[in-house]
């Protein structure tokens, strides 16, 4: 975030559903001055609604950690909580936003439902790029729900150019990918 907000006619709405990890946000972002930043207190999911969170971590109570995929935890017990979640396509449609120059997406192994919120924005290219990380077991999906829809991804090099990257790349760089629309 801090890299973009301060450019101009810069507009960022942070999606945090823990309370904690929202209140930090909000705190971090009060000592800014000229960003125009916004804390969502939901999760981003393919229907609004209420989801069930595990909040893993040493101390979930108020860790910002949070995952819908218990399998990553089998043998470990952690926290679980409901959080109210929206779509990108609600959301950007609320704050009058037509487009979406940039979606950061960290959403912990719920990359696929929270792209499937946003699909009318992304079918239409209303999404220019999207930085995600990926959990090695949603990348095919993922992939083939993006290229399906005009999206191509890329590796930002250390120099900071792009690097298209086939799916066997892809598999390499998942931790940290760009796609963009290719409208």
């Amino acid at each position: 975030m801090i890299y973009f907000a301060t450019l101009a006619r810069t507009r960022i709405y942070a999606f945090e559903p823990v309370p904690a990890a929202a209140d930090w946000l909000t705190e971090c972002l009060h000592r800014q001055t000229g960003w125009r930043a916004r804390v969502i207190r939901k999760g981003l999911d393919r229907a609004p609604g209420r989801r069930d969170f595990l909040l893993a971590g040493p101390d979930s109570g108020a860790t910002p950690w949070t995952t819908l995929h218990t399998e990553w935890y089998r043998d470990k017990r952690f926290d679980v909580a409901s959080f109210e979640v929206d779509t990108l396509d609600r959301s950007l449609d609320e704050f009058g936003e037509p487009r979406c120059r940039l979606w950061k997406l960290d959403v912990e192994g719920a990359e696929l439902a929270a792209l499937e919120g946003a699909r009318e924005h992304i079918g239409q290219g209303r999404v220019d790029a999207i930085w995600i990380e990926l959990h090695p077991a949603n990348v095919d999906a993922v992939n083939t729900m993006l290229r399906t829809c005009g999206y191509r991804p890329y590796r930002i090099r250390t120099n900071g150019t792009p690097l298209a990257l086939n799916d066997a790349a892809l598999r390499k760089f998942a931790h940290s990918v760009v796609y963009t629309a290719n409208h």
